[in-house]
């Protein structure tokens, strides 16, 4: 089999000249690898019998969707590809409104064929028998010629001249009745609103001029690249309390618009775009001037909006073995090279052209996660469930939306983003009530006071955390004070109240192990100190 860059062919082949020709073959798809986001490559086969000399090959069944400059086309050697055509092929369909009554209407046109090809009959006959009688019955002068033979053979000839007459009257009658059954049918056929059919599905149509030694049955290989076509990570973390087991399910939404279906087809998806450069970025020189610094509400509305990420750290304790994983497994193959991950699935599955996204299992993955409740007062009062887990990295995971399922039950939606600099994932599954959490300001504690143009404001709050469960639960608590860049903006954490401190970010973290029905109060405070006569605001980045 010798391949064809198509860049070096003439892709250019008048249709008429191509239709004079032709061998028309349907092509098979082999093979599809989806793209992450964007993007598919097909591959297709199709077989036709060739005579030897110059010839047309035309392939059906091809996307109308597809980039010609990615077309590559493959032969055997005896075989050889001059130039090539790619176009948009769509079958015509005639609406029809009632198909009975349009086949009542075909038939009964057939009886009124048949019945005036029997008038004509009829009456050829008896022009025929007409003409008989006045070349025999009467002498050149026209007179008649009187015997009693010719008068007995006289009154046969009017007997079936007269019969004739009859089977043709009969004949019109029943040409007149049919066109009034006609016409009304087709009165009933104009009336009545046309039925939605469905749209003829356009596919794309490969025109090959090629040159064959010798006549053979040779077989085409096509590969071409589609935009039309993608896929996006989905998951399912399945929790099972009993025995604490995690269960991470592996799940892509394929979906494309190629223009022709995906039939029992293996998949293979890949995490690389292929639109995405290739190209390393060049560092330019960077220059710096003066600026006059705009307002303060005029610099908040440039900065995103958003409070810095806050990265909790967990112990290192791990969950319980998970369940066994589903035999989906077995027919999945992972491939990982320099840049990407290849899920090549041999099951065959069956994709519509139609852009709605369907879900392919690609496989299960035991996980060892360690459960605890996270919370962060100052954004929510409520406590998340999540699941905790060491050594994600070599999971290859992919942004995606995950649904929650704890023992069977479907417990709601999440996210996973595995886009995060931490050595821990933490995946939420969902809000726990059952844990009340207050956040106020200590107001003996928070004051403002001046002194030499200093005015220094001190303000303090109150975290209140209550298990209200029947077992005992760990829970990470997340706070901040504030961060200053200027010099005259002076911060300082007066308590952090037990927490763990994190400087560069200003965050507070309290780990705590809360017994059934235990109450645990947590309190920090931080000064401001700014000039009199100023004002601070909190400036979110």
């Amino acid at each position: 089999m010798k391949f064809f860059h198509t860049l070096l062919l003439l892709s250019f082949i008048p249709a008429a000249q191509a239709a004079e020709d032709s061998v028309f073959t349907r092509a098979r798809l082999e093979q599809v690898s989806v793209y992450y986001l964007s993007g598919a490559e097909l591959q297709h086969q199709a077989k036709v019998a060739l005579k030897p000399g110059l010839q047309y090959v035309v392939i059906d069944q091809l996307s109308h969707r597809l980039d010609q400059a990615s077309l590559r086309l493959g032969c055997p050697e005896q075989v050889t590809i001059l130039s090539w055509q790619h176009s948009i092929y769509t079958p015509e369909v005639k609406p029809v409104s009632n198909p009975k009554l349009v086949d009542s209407i075909r038939t009964l046109r057939q009886r009124i064929a048949a019945a005036l090809h029997e008038l004509q009959l009829q009456e050829e006959l008896l022009r025929k028998l007409s003409a008989l009688v006045d070349n025999n019955f009467t002498t050149p002068d026209k007179k008649n010629i009187q015997s009693p033979e010719l008068i007995r053979l006289t009154e046969y000839y009017l007997q079936k001249i007269k019969e004739l007459k009859n089977a043709a009257w009969v004949q019109q009658i029943k040409r007149d009745e049919l066109n009034e059954q006609l016409n009304a049918m087709q009165l009933r056929l104009n009336q009545q609103p046309e039925r939605n059919i469905p749209i003829p599905q356009s596919t794309g149509r490969l025109v090959l001029q090629v040159m064959a030694s010798t006549a053979n049955t040779a077989s085409f290989d096509v590969h071409y690249f589609t935009a039309y076509a993608g896929w996006i990570p989905t998951y399912d973390m399945r929790l099972k309390t009993m025995d604490q087991s995690f269960v991470l399910s592996y799940k892509a939404a394929v979906h494309h618009q190629t223009g022709i279906d995906w039939e029992g087809v293996p998949l293979t998806l890949t995490t690389q775009p292929p639109s995405s450069s290739g190209m390393m970025p060049v560092m330019n020189p960077l220059f710096l001037q003066l600026y006059v610094p705009p307002l303060y509400s005029i610099m908040e509305q440039s900065k995103a909006q958003g409070i810095p990420a806050l990265r909790p750290v967990y112990d290192e304790k791990v969950s319980a073995e998970s369940s066994e994983p589903s035999n989906v497994a077995a027919y999945t193959t992972v491939t990982e090279n320099l840049l990407n991950v290849s899920y090549q699935i041999t099951l065959p599955y069956h994709i519509p052209s139609n852009g709605k996204a369907y879900t392919i299992n690609i496989k299960d993955e035991k996980v060892s996660a360690q459960y605890r409740h996270m919370v962060i007062p100052k954004l929510d009062t409520d406590a998340y469930f999540t699941a905790n887990l060491t050594g994600w990295n070599t999971m290859n995971l992919l942004p995606g939306e995950s649904n929650i399922i704890i023992d069977n039950m479907y417990m709601g939606k999440s996210f996973i983003n595995p886009n995060i600099e931490a050595d821990t994932l933490a995946l939420s599954l969902g809000k726990d009530k059952r844990i009340a959490i207050t956040r106020l300001p200590v107001k003996d504690f928070t004051s403002v006071s001046t002194k030499n143009d200093i005015q220094t404001s001190t303000y303090t709050f109150e975290i209140t955390v209550r298990n209200n469960k029947s077992k005992a639960v760990s829970l990470n608590v997340y706070d901040q004070f504030p961060l200053s860049r200027e010099k005259e903006v002076q911060v300082k954490l007066m308590n952090a109240g037990g927490a763990t401190i994190h400087h560069e970010t200003g965050q507070l973290s309290w780990v705590l192990e809360l017994e059934p029905g235990a109450t645990q109060k947590l309190r920090f405070s931080y000064q401001v100190k700014i000039p009199a006569g100023k004002k601070v605001r909190e400036l979110k980045q």
